[in-house]
């Protein structure tokens, strides 16, 4: 695969958009690459030319690297510096996301085919470009099970040269990656088998089966995998692919709710559907913790013996 960058230019919006020529790697096409025989090979030509919404970087993307453990393409570059723009080192594009062909931003009217950036990461509101202050420029690689080597630019002894840490993936948006300890656990494994109650980690989730799996990736709102997250009190915060049942409680958006009955990726507070009524709601509202029911009466203004006089005068 190669990648094509733009020239470095702080008067226009050209650079925008990043523009990608991808090719798909052949068997046949890899060759180790040494200082003593160096080589150029590759397709012919490229598969197709995409576009993604970055903002401002300089070069282009230095580093493309899919990784199939995420199924995603990550995306190093150098530092931009526009202020209008956020200026993230690092993107991400997933593979099941498809291209639309539409007008580009500040290319003069140039269509193309727009890949839209992966929803997660640190969020910019006011361009709505999603990336990662993680330098990703001097290279990346997956192990495809949830390892990656990073490499970062340094010196040694006046020389510029390149550190490579072997690192996880964390899933938290400010910090992304961080390096494997001694007493690191694998997450989640593709050829690994699963059974009902085993718990694993995935993209910075805890996550445990609901029944028996093997290669079926967390995340699938009905697939074998629950994503378990939890308050500090030891609430259950409801997720999508989790399963509740009946009398169950679980916080969701500040309120707490439980459940009527057997439930999953029925999120509270939703309707039941057109020509429903309330009661086929699958969750009801909880009192908050420590508060009391209380059963309140109307007060007459007669007593029980006066009332039962009048009935028997047939007042």
């Amino acid at each position: 695969m190669g990648n094509v960058g733009r020239p470095r230019d702080l008067t226009r919006n050209a650079t925008a958009h990043r523009r990608t020529l991808m090719a798909v790697s052949k068997a046949f096409y890899e060759r180790p690459l040494t200082e003593a025989d160096p080589h150029r090979v590759g397709p012919g030509k490229v598969d197709g030319k995409y576009f993604a919404f970055t903002g401002n970087t300089h070069y282009g993307v230095q580093n493309l690297e899919y990784d199939p453990y995420l199924e995603r393409w990550w995306m190093g570059v150098y530092q931009g510096t526009k202020p209008q723009y956020p200026n993230y080192l690092m993107f991400a594009v997933d593979a099941k996301d498809g291209p639309r062909y539409q007008s580009l931003t500040g290319l003069d009217g140039e269509k193309g085919l727009l890949l839209p950036l992966a929803q997660d990461g640190l969020l910019d509101e006011a361009t709505g470009i999603r990336g990662w202050n993680r330098d990703a420029s001097v290279g990346i690689q997956s192990l495809d099970n949830g390892l990656y080597y990073l490499a970062e630019q340094t010196k040694i002894d006046g020389q510029q040269a390149s550190e490579i840490t072997l690192e996880t993936c964390t899933g938290d948006a400010e910090n992304p990656f961080v390096p494997v300890t001694e007493d690191f656990e694998y997450s989640w494994q593709p050829g690994a088998v699963y059974t009902e109650g085993d718990e694993t980690r995935f993209a910075g989730s805890a996550w445990r089966a609901a029944w028996w799996t093997q290669n079926q990736r967390p995340g699938d709102e009905n697939g074998p995998w629950q994503e378990i997250i939890s308050t500090d009190d030891g609430t259950a915060v409801w997720t999508p692919t989790r399963i509740f049942t009946a009398g169950e409680v679980v916080e969701h958006d500040g309120t707490t709710w439980t459940a009527k009955w057997w439930t999953r990726n029925q999120e509270p507070g939703d309707p039941p559907g057109a020509g429903s009524t309330t009661e086929g709601m699958r969750w009801s509202p909880s009192p908050p913790p420590g508060s009391t029911t209380h059963t309140c009466s109307t007060w007459t203004g007669r007593s029980t013996s006066e009332m039962t006089s009048s009935r028997g005068r047939g007042a």
